[in-house]
């Protein structure tokens, strides 16, 4: 029995279940909440990431149709008055850009889990994931946005 479990395959990568708020003040539970289909989740995980991840959301539109970008900052577990204070800080940057205030994240909960799932070990730079309607990783990327999107087929070209 030990020998055959060593030959499974890997555990594929994915999210845990992210319990959040959007800057726009509504609340999601991921991947529950996207709604049956594929999701581009970009995640940056230091304030001094902010032009990389303004790189791959300024060419989101270079996307299939079908699929949404949602931008998480993964913070992890602070105190009340802290999240209080970050998310202020965050929507004063955004308070123009509606959009963007709709699709950007604070994730506040368990950081190590999301890190551990998703097999990230190093941080210094902005991660970029295609996941499945269940919150699995179909595709990924990492650092500045150099095109990347243009290679990911829309939902009803992977399906053919």
């Amino acid at each position: 029995l030990m020998i055959a479990l060593l030959w499974l395959p890997a555990m594929a990568a994915s999210i845990p279940k992210m319990e959040g708020e959007m800057l726009d003040k509504t609340e999601v539970v991921y991947p529950r909440d996207f709604n049956g289909k594929p999701v581009m989740m970009v995640m940056l995980f230091d304030q001094d990431q902010q032009s990389q991840l303004d790189g791959w959301a300024a060419n989101r539109g270079d996307l299939p149709p079908d699929i949404k970008m949602i931008e998480v900052a993964l913070i992890g577990d602070v105190n009340g008055m802290v999240k209080f204070f970050i998310k202020g800080g965050m929507r004063d940057q955004l308070e123009d850009d509606k959009p963007r205030l709709a699709r950007t994240m604070p994730y506040f909960g368990d950081a190590d889990k999301v890190k551990k799932r998703l097999r990230i070990d190093d941080i210094s730079e902005v991660r970029a994931y295609l996941l499945s309607p269940s919150g699995k990783v179909l595709w990924q990327g990492a650092g500045d946005y150099n095109g990347q999107f243009q290679d990911i087929p829309s939902q009803e070209d992977a399906a053919n």
